[in-house]
Formats: C-alpha cells, structure tokens, sequence
C-alpha cells in the first residue's frame, strides 16, 4: 500500500514521510545501514546435540550446544547462555556440567547476536532417575487376558 500525504493547503511545503514522522526514520547513513541489517537478519541458530538426556541423580549432566548468526558466518557458541525451567543462569559456553534433582528438566540454550540483536534458542530434556528406585523393564495387568508373548 502507497500512502500519499496530501495538504490541505496548496501552497503549503509537500510533506515527506520523515517530516510527519520525525523519529521514526534513522538520521545517519550508520543508523540506516543498521536498520537494514536488523531488517535482513535472521536470528541465531542454536543446536542443542542431545536432545534428551536421561542422568542419575548425584551424577552431573553434561550438555553440549553450538551456535552461529543467521548469516551461519559467525560462530556465537562461546556466547551461549543456558537456563534451566526456572529461569536460573546454569552456566555459559559450549558445554556445562550441571548435576540436575530428580525429576524432569528443561534446558535452554540461547545466545543473542551481537549485530542484529536477534535471539535464537535451543533445547533439551533432562530426566534424571533416582538410582534407588528399581526400573521397571515390563508391566502387565493381565486383567483383559493373557500375555500372548509378543
């Protein structure tokens, strides 16, 4: 959609969008040209190389992740940020060791782009078993009918 801004007054100067809006467009070549690589730019990529984790309580969980800038030219994973479900900082890098509670956890990866500002984000799931408590390998009722051994 094109708008035109029209006078009412004909003798009046035309009017620029830059003149009815004085803030809204940047004043210098440098904040032009940052305007267009924020307008260009995709946010980071963060891989998360284990997408589920399953850890014994008492024994730390180790996580790995790689990032780079949506132009994929800038490694940013020495950058990366990890938090846990709470929101609580776990650490900062490519890799943490963290030792987790019983129970499941969500970890997050982020890192932000220092060009473009952007911010991209990763994942994992972590459940950690208590070690005291037996595995159940098979479970079955038979309440409808026999096992029929497959």
């Amino acid at each position: 959609m094109i708008a035109r801004l029209e006078s009412p007054d004909a003798d009046a100067p035309a009017q620029t969008p830059s003149s009815v809006f004085p803030n809204a467009f940047p004043k210098t070549t440098v904040d032009r040209e940052r305007l267009l690589l924020k307008l260009n730019s995709a946010a980071p990529i963060v891989k998360t190389l284990d997408p589920e984790i399953v850890g014994s309580e008492g024994t730390p969980v180790t996580l790995t992740a790689t990032a780079v800038a949506g132009d994929l030219n800038t490694d940013l994973t020495a950058s990366l940020v990890w938090t846990d479900e709470t929101g609580t900082t776990l650490g900062t890098g490519s890799s943490i060791e963290v030792p987790l509670g019983i129970g499941t956890h969500e970890i997050t990866a982020s890192v932000t782009d220092p060009v473009s500002g952007l911010i991209g984000m990763g994942g994992t799931v972590v459940t950690v078993a208590d070690p005291n408590q037996p595995v159940v390998a098979f479970a079955d009722s038979f309440e409808y009918g026999p096992w029929n051994g497959k």
